[in-house]
């Protein structure tokens, strides 16, 4: 449902096109799922720093029907923000990995080989931004 219009758009597709494979070769602890102590997803090296993006809702979609997605109103709200575009600024960055791309055998060979560094979304500047486009803050 979402879509992303960006220079580096067919980069980074082909870049996912190649990781896939290694992804889904992971399995993570249950605790995974819920836990802030969850595997960063790793992103090439090229995407480190901040960036002017922006994210377009192109259709929303209830497939367990209206009230698991919140009831009537939410998804009226949200059927109203079809085609709406949020402008902000998103980050990634450097960091030191404990163990390659936490340790999983064969994804040692991305970026971060050499030194044990990987780039990973900097998921606090990230929601802040968003926060702040969405509301008129910052």
């Amino acid at each position: 449902c979402t879509s992303v219009e960006a220079p580096w758009a067919a980069q980074a597709a082909a870049e996912a096109a190649r990781l896939r494979p290694l992804r889904e070769a992971v399995t993570l602890p249950d605790r995974a799922c819920t836990s802030v102590e969850a595997l960063d997803v790793p992103y090439p090296a090229w995407l480190a720093g901040t960036w002017e993006v922006s994210s377009k809702t192109a259709c929303v979609d209830a497939p367990e029907g209206v009230d698991a997605f919140g009831g009537e109103r939410a998804w009226r709200n949200a059927q109203a923000d079809v085609g709406n575009v949020v402008a902000y600024r998103s980050r990634w960055v450097e960091r030191t990995a404990a163990l390659p791309l936490g340790g999983v055998a064969g994804l040692a060979g991305s970026d971060d080989a050499a030194g044990g560094r990987l780039v990973v979304a900097g998921r606090h500047y990230k929601v802040g931004s968003i926060t702040d486009a969405v509301l008129g803050g910052g």
